[in-house]
């Protein structure tokens, strides 16, 4: 893990983008897509690592596919 919870705000939501803020004050601007939830106001927590993040509902089920080939 490169960096793990870093707080943020959610300070602004568009139909394109969502407008992050650190404690710092720096802003971090998202597609909406990757946040289709946020409201603003919510708190959350930004992880970084140097691996893509595997879903482990994809992950059981690409197990499972293997199990019964």
């Amino acid at each position: 893990m490169i960096l793990a919870n870093l707080r943020v705000t959610v300070k602004e939501v568009t139909a394109t983008d969502v407008v992050l803020e650190t404690e710092q004050g720096q802003p971090i601007r998202i597609p909406a897509q990757l946040l289709p939830d946020a409201k603003t106001g919510m708190s959350l927590y930004l992880a970084a690592d140097g691996k893509p993040l595997v879903s482990t509902d994809t992950h059981a089920k690409d197990i499972l596919n293997e199990m019964i080939r």
